[in-house]
């Protein structure tokens, strides 16, 4: 037995030579997390549907402007919110002047100017549309002095209603596209807006997405690249992924393998934290399927992909999304939802992931790092020893 005993105590010492010089490291498992949260704040903007928002990263606080209670009755507004993550409370600005009232028009933050940028929209509209009027008008919007400019420039793109419009940061301008004409027929220009010295450009790309109305559009300041997906092209609901490039003035259909359904009014964002583009919402041409579901997309591989959560928005559509750069978190507020009704509505949502780690023993010269496991061996040698003592007396 003292033999025994001994044999087993050198193999133990053996073990803890081998944890030791043979460290362990941990693979990680990517598991999805974060989510959608509904904020609930005290007060907050009447409901209305596409009304742009963005976020003022001087600032850190979400701005809106504008939007539709209900069209055919005429309800929009032209009132100025901001709404800070923080405090988790949206703020009437009442600025002295304002633009007109409107919905469907296009709005984004240039972080270089400190300014928020509003061009276009929709005056007026009546159901059945025998009539419609919108804006071609160019607006920035100063938060630190609540103070609206109307920039009048010399040349401009023509009336429009809900074209896409976001900042490319690394060339400091607006880019515009898409939109419906008043006479109701889909456009497909590409314009730039320089606030510097305050002047449109209409782009000549050599191809570009089909002439089309309410797309999704971000920015990816990663890649520098304009990320535009879906939208109405005549009476046909798309579902093709194109990007811009500003400096080769290139759009680009990427043809991913995988994209979500075809459809028109969602809403995207850009995630900086997590190099991805968030896709959220929208309906179909009809207005008889309003979409709940939320995607990723990825520009580096090309990819789609779905991300599942028991608790989101309702189905909606008219809506729009700003990224809280300071808290990593996509601002989401109002639409509208089935029924013709709007929403007054402020969600929250985090793309966040978490890592469950799985141990292996490899051959590298890292830091080991079980000594838990050398813990319990100790543990055992003890009482092994303490049992070979007792059969050696």
């Amino acid at each position: 037995m003292k033999k025994t005993c001994n044999s087993i105590f050198n193999c133990l010492i053996a073990g803890i030579i081998i944890i030791i010089i043979i460290p362990s490291s941990s693979t990680q498992i990517l598991n999805q997390g974060g989510g959608w949260t509904e904020m609930d704040p005290n007060s907050a903007p009447s409901a209305r549907s596409n009304s742009p928002i963005t976020y003022d990263s001087e600032s850190d606080q979400i701005i809106i402007f504008g939007g539709v209670k209900k069209a055919v009755t005429q309800e929009r507004y032209n009132d100025t919110w901001i709404y800070d993550y923080n405090t988790n409370t949206w703020e009437n600005k009442t600025p002295i002047v304002s633009p007109g009232r409107r919905n469907g028009h296009s709005m984004a933050y240039d972080s270089e100017s400190d300014r928020s940028i509003l061009y276009g929209g929709l005056k007026t509209y009546y159901d059945p549309p025998s009539s419609v009027e919108g804006w071609n008008d160019t607006w920035s919007y100063d938060h630190n002095s609540n103070i609206w400019v109307e920039m009048n420039p010399e040349e401009y793109p023509s009336t429009r209603m809900c074209a896409a419009m976001k900042y490319d940061s690394e060339s400091d301008k607006m880019v515009l596209f898409g939109g419906w004409s008043e006479d109701r027929t889909d456009l497909g220009e590409t314009w730039i807006y320089d606030f510097n010295n305050n002047s449109w450009t209409m782009q000549t790309p050599v191809s570009s997405p089909s002439a089309r109305y309410r797309p999704a559009m971000a920015y990816d300041s990663e890649s520098d690249q304009m990320i535009l997906f879906g939208g109405m092209s005549e009476t046909t609901a798309m579902r093709d992924t194109w990007t811009y490039d500003y400096s080769s003035n290139t759009w680009t259909n990427m043809n991913p393998s995988t994209a979500p359904p075809a459809r028109i009014l969602a809403a995207m964002v850009y995630d900086k934290s997590v190099d991805r583009i968030i896709f959220f919402g929208g309906s179909n041409v009809a207005k008889t399927l309003f979409y709940t579901d939320t995607w990723a997309y990825d520009y580096n591989s090309n990819t789609w992909n779905e991300l599942t959560y028991t608790t989101h928005p309702s189905g909606r559509c008219y809506i729009n999304m700003a990224y809280d750069e300071e808290s990593n978190r996509s601002i989401l507020f109002g639409g509208e939802t089935d029924g013709n009704i709007r929403s007054n509505e402020t969600w929250i949502y985090e793309y966040s992931n978490t890592y469950t780690d799985i141990i292996t023993t490899t051959t590298t010269t890292s830091e080991p790092t079980h000594f838990g496991n050398v813990w319990i061996l100790c543990l055992g040698i003890g009482i092994l020893y303490r049992k070979q003592r007792k059969y050696s007396r």
